[in-house]
């Protein structure tokens, strides 16, 4: 050793506040009230899709609906085979945060079942409120200073 040191020596950049980590931006989609596919049904349901950090989810609220006879469900539907159950409740009034799958797109519609207690796990084709998947679709944000208008 030539007298040097092989200590670190202290930086002489001043100490900068470490910067928290980014949250993911969230989109939000518009709040979309789902139609009534049963003459007469009261209450209402209304959804929007949410996306945060590359994921969506749906928050769906439903209230005052009749008492179902067995349960409401959830679905987003795409054909009749493809059916995707999201949640089931009991109850007249309830509400849903889901994250959905990523292939959200392929799906057309967002549907609410009445579903019998008859051991039956599939779509029971009783669907009380409806809307189109598209209708809640998070559109691209249109750059700051741009001209055109969002699509």
């Amino acid at each position: 050793d030539a007298g040097g040191n092989s200590a670190a020596k202290p930086s002489s950049a001043p100490d900068r506040p470490s910067r928290a980590p980014r949250r993911p931006r969230r989109q939000l989609g518009p709040l979309a009230q789902l139609e009534p596919q049963i003459q007469g049904l009261g209450g209402t349901v209304d959804a929007r899709l949410i996306r945060s950090g590359g994921r969506v989810r749906l928050a769906l609220r439903a209230r005052d609906l009749p008492k179902p006879k067995g349960n409401y469900e959830v679905w987003l539907l795409d054909a009749p085979k493809r059916a995707l159950s999201l949640a089931r409740f009991k109850t007249p009034d309830f509400e849903l945060d889901a994250r959905l799958p990523r292939d959200v797109g392929g799906y057309q519609q967002l549907d609410v079942t009445v579903e019998l207690e008859d051991g039956n796990r599939d779509h029971s084709g009783l669907s009380a409120f409806r809307t189109d998947v598209q209708n809640l679709a998070i559109r691209q944000e249109t750059p700051a200073g741009s001209d055109s208008p969002p699509r």
